[in-house]
């Protein structure tokens, strides 16, 4: 027991440790820099139906930061340069991505907000929940398929099927993405300095475990 508590705290295990922490923040800082319309309109805006077109433009920007992210976690030694050509590379096609995702994510909720506000069915509240639920997690998914896969078609495909076949995964990847975008809305900086690469680090080990 006490060999174990030693190793546990021996020099090499406090490097690794220490090393682990300067590349999550260092990563997280690259994300920051590079999704600075996201950073600035959760600074200046509330959200609301009014200002959502704002949140839903600069998560535009974020996508491709985001492939990029999904890309270097099983990467060592990664710089500002090394981030910055692996974002450039196909950037116009992962942007792309990133209307598309924003496009299907923000008719879910333009027709929850129909349906639940203008029509008050909101016995329906618990099905549209679910159902944009297993939206969202299919979209992170078409974030790792996306690297793989040279058909739109096979995208779409397998991250919905992954969504809806590992239910318990996608509902923990939902409740973490809720965490992350709750955190960069009222804790910022928390986010910005660490949380970027913490989430979706973790977010990227529960998806790719199953791809894998």
């Amino acid at each position: 027991m006490f060999a174990s508590i030693k190793n546990i705290i021996s020099p090499k295990s406090v490097q690794a440790i220490n090393g682990a922490i300067y590349d999550y923040v260092k990563i997280s800082i690259f994300m920051t820099l590079y999704s600075l319309p996201w950073t600035i309109v959760n600074l200046v805006f509330k959200f609301s139906e009014k200002t959502y077109i704002f949140y839903a433009l600069a998560f535009l920007f974020v996508v491709p930061n985001l492939v990029t992210l999904l890309q270097v976690f099983d990467k060592e030694n990664i710089s500002f340069k090394d981030y910055s050509a692996l974002l450039r590379a196909g950037y116009q096609k992962k942007f792309l991505l990133g209307v598309v995702l924003v496009a299907v994510i923000s008719f879910c909720l333009t027709d929850t907000y129909i349906l639940m506000e203008l029509m008050q069915l909101n016995w329906l509240f618990p099905l549209l929940y679910i159902s944009l639920m297993f939206i969202v997690v299919a979209s992170i998914y078409s974030l790792l398929f996306f690297q793989t896969e040279t058909s739109w078609q096979e995208v779409i495909k397998k991250a919905v099927f992954f969504s809806w076949r590992y239910s318990f995964r996608t509902l923990c990847i939902f409740l973490l993405l809720m965490l992350w975008l709750s955190i960069g809305y009222f804790l910022q900086g928390l986010n910005f300095i660490f949380g970027n690469a913490l989430f979706w680090g973790i977010i990227y080990r529960l998806a790719s475990k199953k791809i894998n």
